[in-house]
């Protein structure tokens, strides 16, 4: 049992607990639990709280390895966020009466919790409240409830008995995923199915609600008249193997309801449309203009397939194709004489030989530049989309490694290159495309027209040695260049006025970049990893650099320091070993990001006023450390695992460290000034007082 010696108090605030106990009784007297007063203890089992507990913190209890059993204060209103999270031994919860709401991922991954009433009185329980609880049979929902965060039970797999009070309206997205709850149905309203193979859904349902998510594991489903709405995203994971029974009334509202979804998935939609219906109703006419749109996707999953149905049906329906398209695809169906045949018999009732014969030599002199190319001809090469009379490129179909994007397609302007456009993450594309993208492509030209390069435009493009950008770009969306590990110098425009995160992360051939005037923020992660960046050119007007935006450069050697940066994070310049003065510190704009020098006992340079996350991290031959009066700041990890430290000189300026600041340093002790008092917690952080 626990000792009143063990726990540290504060105007009636449990600062911290030093025991080592099994069972624990917090005493009475006690109005709060300070945040991570037990987070990670792997000695307790058992847990009282004393009744004058008002409040407990953040992370109070998480992580605690052995803990079974503990009953809460009956005077305590609020579970906070991961209060209980990642207690895997957590058996039984008593839950105080006053109680009105569970905050995020409260209980997440208590894996032996089998059965929980949640009291009346509750009206919220936070996103992931009760996920990975993977042994919960039973909930008992109050009719105080409101609103059910999202994921709030989502993998409890034996989740099969839960009653869901009238007073709920706000059900997140997820909240029963992968539960053994079949369906949940309120108002009229389907809110959740989780069923598997042929699923009908009861007539009477008037709304699919966008959080009911319709996955992978149902073979068919059945859409009932009484059905008027289908919220975007309600259903999901279209392919050829999924048969949707309804009216062509309710396929019309299953494609309004895919909403933003991306291109990939409504070419599923479309196949599964074509697979599952004979009788193309005039219903259906935006379902029908797509297919015309997008009929070479379509047409490719279709073969992918082997589905005679389907290929049979798009044929009669879309506008001809051309011979070469005819051709190309017959040749993909080598492995089906039944779809070659459907092909070849198509191509005999749209062209005579003679017509063949004339549109292969016109395409010829297209290829030698004799003739003009139109926009018909353009749409063989890219995919594109027109928004405003702008053009935005979404990918590229042709076979020359060396691309040059053209500056107008018809009279509109090329103004963007889309999301994933040259990206083996774009989901319109086969393997054999993504594939080109990430091994064959090496030189792309873009035309001055272009302002915008969005997100993971040429991400993965191992083999891209060159891009050549437009001089008016203005904006470079995040990852667009991540992981071009050939790419060996690119120049940034001086319109350029954002880079997003992560934009070079792992261009490791990049040797040397000039960010434009305009630029006021680099952020997190742009220039990750890229190990043979030797010279960084920062201009004058830049005003903050993010998390990890230059870190593990390892032969960065050269950076100017803006005069108006006003904010640089912790591992902003993190492992940079060339940047390191003959003494061995990394400073930049007064943080002391890393030590590579021989001392055992080091003094830090007077100029700093923080030293960044890991610094010293496994450093095993430091003793001694003194620390210069004016740091503020020492961040996470900064000393972990220093087995052999054994004294840190503090100064007057440090009021504490970040998490893990000092964790695993056995031998340590702390000269601090005289009045102060260090203590350090189970992690390894260290919080000064006055005594």
């Amino acid at each position: 049992m626990s000792n009143a010696s063990d726990f540290v108090i504060e105007k009636n605030v449990l600062v911290h607990y030093q025991g080592s106990e099994e069972h624990v009784v917090i005493p009475e007297g006690i109005t709060k639990i300070a945040p991570r007063i037990f987070w990670n203890n792997n000695n307790v089992k058992s847990i009282v709280v004393a009744d004058t507990v008002r409040e407990i913190g953040f992370r109070t209890f998480s992580g605690c390895g052995k803990l079974e059993k503990i009953i809460l204060s009956a005077g305590l209103r609020k579970i906070p966020n991961e209060a209980f999270s990642f207690c895997p031994e957590l058996k039984s919860v008593q839950l105080s009466d006053r109680i009105t709401e569970i905050g995020k991922e409260a209980f997440c991954y208590c894996s032996k919790l089998e059965s929980i009433a949640i009291p009346e009185g509750v009206t919220e329980i936070g996103d992931g409240a009760f996920s990975m609880c993977k042994n919960l049979k039973k909930v008992y929902l109050p009719e105080s409830l409101v609103s059910l965060g999202n994921a709030a039970f989502a993998s409890c797999e034996k989740l099969e008995d839960i009653n869901i009070p009238d007073s709920l309206t706000n059900i997140g997205l997820n909240a029963f995923f992968n539960t053994a709850v079949p369906m949940i149905i309120i108002h009229n309203e389907l809110l959740n199915c989780n069923c598997d193979g042929d699923v009908v859904i009861p007539d009477g349902v008037e709304v699919i609600k966008s959080v009911t998510q319709c996955g992978k594991a149902i073979k068919s489903i059945s859409i009932p008249e009484s059905v008027s709405v289908i919220e975007e995203g309600a259903i999901i994971y279209f392919d050829g193997n999924f048969t949707i029974k309804c009216s062509s009334e309710k396929w019309n509202l299953l494609w309004e309801s895919l909403g933003k979804s991306k291109p990939a998935t409504k070419v599923e939609f479309c196949h599964c449309y074509l697979s599952s219906v004979s009788d193309f109703s005039n219903d259906c006419k935006r379902i029908l203009n797509y297919l015309n749109r997008e009929k070479e996707k379509v047409l490719e999953l279709i073969i992918k397939a082997n589905d005679e149905n389907s290929l049979a049906n798009i044929l009669n329906i879309v506008k001809p194709l051309t011979p070469d398209a005819i051709e190309n695809y017959i040749k993909k169906c080598d492995k089906s004489a039944g779809m070659a045949a459907l092909l070849i018999q198509y191509r005999k009732e749209k062209y005579s030989d003679k017509e063949i014969q004339i549109i292969k030599e016109d395409r010829i002199e297209k290829e030698l530049g004799i003739k003009e190319r139109k926009v018909a001809d353009w749409k063989e090469i890219f995919t594109f989309k027109v928004t405003d009379g702008k053009i935005t490129i979404n990918s590229y179909k042709g076979k020359d490694t060396f691309v040059e994007v053209p500056e107008f397609i018809g009279k509109n302007p090329v103004t963007a290159i889309g999301k994933n456009a040259f990206s083996q993450n774009n989901r319109t594309c086969d393997e054999e495309r993504k594939k080109f993208f990430r091994e064959e492509l090496t030189t792309v030209i873009l035309p001055d027209s272009v302002t915008v390069i969005e997100e993971n435009a040429f991400s993965y493009c191992k083999s891209l040695a060159e891009v050549r950008l437009p001089s008016k770009l203005e904006k470079i969306g995040e990852d667009a260049f991540y992981e071009c590990k050939s790419l060996l110098q690119i120049d940034l425009p001086d319109t350029l006025t954002t880079i997003g995160r992560s934009v070079f992360t792992n261009c490791e051939s990049l040797q040397e970049i000039k960010i434009p005037s305009k630029i006021k923020e680099i952020e997190a992660y742009t220039f990750l990893c890229c190990k043979n960046l030797k010279k960084i050119g920062l201009p004058d007007g830049l005003e903050s650099i993010g998390k990890g935006a230059f870190s593990r450069c390892e032969n960065l050697n050269e950076i100017n320091v803006p005069s108006k940066l006003e904010h640089l994070d912790g591992t902003s310049f993190s492992f940079c070993k060339k940047l390191a003065d003959k003494q061995g510190f990394v400073t930049v704009a007064g943080i002391m990001y890393n030590y590579y020098g021989d001392d055992s006992k080091v003094t830090l340079p007077k100029n700093i006023f923080a030293i960044g996350d890991r610094a010293f991290e496994n450093n095993k031959s430091i003793k001694k450390v003194v620390i210069p009066e004016g740091v503020i700041s020492v961040g996470f990890r900064a000393f972990a695992n220093c087995s052999e430290l054994e004294i840190v000189l503090i100064p007057n300026s440090l009021k504490s460290t970040e998490d893990n600041a000092f964790y695993e340093c056995p031998k340590l002790k702390f000269s601090v000034p005289k009045g102060k008092e260090a203590i350090v917690d189970y992690r390894g952080s260290v919080h000064f007082t006055t005594e």
